[in-house]
This record gives C-alpha cells, structure tokens and sequence, in this order.
C-alpha cells in the first residue's frame, strides 16, 4: 500500500502530466459538461447527480490551477460561471 496520498505520475512525459489533471474521478466528466456551455456550480450539480459538494469543488479548484477552466464573474446578483480555457477545449484534428 502507498505510504502518503497520491500526489500524481511527477513525471515529464506528456501523457503522464495530463493523467495528472483529469485523472481522478468526475473530472473528465466535468471537462464533458464544460465542453457544451459554461455552467454555475449548481447547474454542474444537477447535471453530475451522485458527485459530492466537496469532491466537485475540489476538482473545479484543480482544474481551475491547471488552466483547463476560468471562473468568470456573473453579473451582480448572479453567481460565478466556470468555462474551459482554449487549453482545456478538446481540439479533434
């Protein structure tokens, strides 16, 4: 068993580095979500039924530093909207 908690590949391949951003659970799925509209966290919510407050801000948080999404302020009286970044767009050749 590892002795600490998994702190990713820490390698320099390309791949690797990826899997270090979307690897964990939901996050693809979010990137999914993302990749249709930008949404509120509680549109992200209603959409990814059986994600847990905590684990869909944590992962919106780490893509957020990754550059994969931005948070984009809402008009006053509406709330944050997250969308992805030229660098977290899927780009199909």
């Amino acid at each position: 068993m590892p002795r600490g908690p998994w702190v990713g590949y820490e390698r320099f391949c390309p791949l690797a580095r990826a899997l270090d951003v979307v690897g964990e659970r939901w996050t693809l799925v979010i990137v999914q979500e993302l990749q249709k509209r930008s949404m509120r966290y509680g549109e992200l919510r209603r959409r990814l039924p059986g994600i847990g407050r905590s684990v869909l801000a944590d992962r919106l948080r780490k893509l957020k530093t990754a550059g994969v999404l931005a948070r984009r302020a809402g008009a006053v009286g509406e709330s944050t909207q997250y969308e992805l970044t030229d660098r977290g767009r899927l780009k199909l050749a």
